[in-house]
């Protein structure tokens, strides 16, 4: 029996949140009787001291013998066992501008939270290098927490865990060096209804529409994908743009925004349950998703899923998640994007094939293989023991 903490302090609506539900729901169904499955959830401030240490304090409570963080955030105190990371992407090392400002951290967290980050950032200092790979020096503390941090957990992880062969690469870039990673894509067949998919919301019943899910943030291409689709035959023709996600709830200011660019043709639907965003998934004409950065691509692989049809930004990271199977336009390019809607449109039945071909591709990943996946990382850094990991005077020769 191996006794495992896996953090569950990340459990949101977002990329990582989806990741460590359905990870940790994952391996309580293929883990049998030889995995002991404990969570710690929230119980400090992101970024703070107390965050790491209530996780080890956890460890001990629950006597794990392993530690799986489903994000970077590694304790600053050495833990006492093993730990597995998973790294989703090198985002804000690659991109630095996408990290907060100090005045902008404090507004969207608080000022006692940069408080606290300025209190880890300076702990970090002291054990921590800054990654060679880096484009640049910290500008903020949340640049300087992310490289520091992104740095100590290769230095402390058994295993780093990666989504794809792009994020390892990207990875070892910004570190200088080969790191131990395990490339484990992970699931998207979380969305599959049991029945018939629940109705839509009145103003799509009887409408095409072309969707967007996810969050407003910088690196998503939010302004590219309204433009694109303001000069594409999409609002002429009445087909509306819906924004599914939590940031575009009633009276938030993406909503406002999207509002006061397309007028009636944008939808806000706001946070969505699984089984409506399936639905919205299989009955949309297409996805757009026009991100400048990802590390694996959540949300365009649960449309093919569905079957639906995707135009993404034309990354490394997407050609190797969707292969074939998305239409690629330059990132930020309105006028290639406005052109790939219109022969989106145009066509707007491709055919019971390609709708197969899509959800076979997606098929390919799947929970349960990534769960056995990890287990396996479990048992060898499990039968390595204290000899696989790093920690404060224990580094590796």
């Amino acid at each position: 029996m191996l006794r495992v903490l896996v953090d569950g302090q990340i459990a949101g609506a977002d990329g990582i949140g989806r990741y460590t539900t359905c990870l940790i729901a994952a391996l309580r169904r293929v883990g049998g009787e030889g995995l002991e499955l404990c969570t710690a959830p929230a119980s400090a401030p992101r970024y703070t001291t107390a965050e790491g240490a209530n996780l080890v304090d956890s460890v001990r409570h629950h006597r794990a013998e392993l530690l799986h963080l489903p994000d970077y955030r590694v304790p600053l105190e050495p833990a006492p066992v093993p730990m597995l990371v998973t790294v989703h992407d090198v985002l804000r090392l690659r991109a630095p501008q996408y990290c907060y400002p100090d005045g902008v951290f404090a507004h969207r967290y608080g000022g006692n939270a940069l408080a606290g980050l300025s209190a880890s950032v300076e702990k970090l200092r002291i054990t921590t290098r800054w990654p060679p790979g880096a484009t640049r020096r910290p500008r903020s503390l949340h640049e300087e927490f992310y490289g520091r941090m992104l740095w100590l957990a290769a230095e402390r992880a058994a295993r780093i865990v990666v989504p794809t062969r792009t994020v390892a690469d990207h990875l070892d870039e910004a570190l200088g060096r080969d790191t131990d990673t395990i490339v484990a894509p992970p699931g998207a067949d979380h969305l599959r209804l049991p029945g018939p998919p629940p109705p839509l919301p009145a103003p799509l019943r009887f409408a095409g529409y072309l969707l967007y899910v996810g969050q407003n943030r910088a690196h998503k291409g939010l302004s590219t994908t309204m433009r694109g689709y303001l000069h594409s035959s999409a609002p002429r023709r009445d087909i509306p743009l819906v924004f599914a996600g939590r940031d575009f709830d009633a009276g938030r200011p993406a909503a406002a925004w999207a509002t006061a660019a397309a007028g009636r043709h944008a939808v806000c639907l706001g946070e969505v349950g699984d089984e409506l965003l399936g639905s919205l998934y299989a009955q949309a004409a297409g996805l757009l998703h026009l991100s400048h950065h990802e590390g694996f691509g959540f949300t365009p692989l649960e449309a093919l899923a569905t079957g639906c049809p995707v135009i993404v930004s034309d990354l490394p990271v997407l050609r190797e998640t969707l292969g074939p199977h998305g239409t690629f336009v330059p990132p930020g390019d309105t006028s290639h994007l406005a052109q790939a809607i219109d022969a989106l449109l145009g066509r707007r039945t491709s055919g019971a094939a390609a709708q197969q071909q899509r959800t076979a591709w997606a098929a390919r990943y799947r929970w349960d293989t990534h769960a056995r996946r990890i287990l396996r990382c479990y048992a060898e850094v499990h039968r390595q023991g204290v000899r696989s990991y790093k920690s404060n005077g224990h580094q590796s020769g």
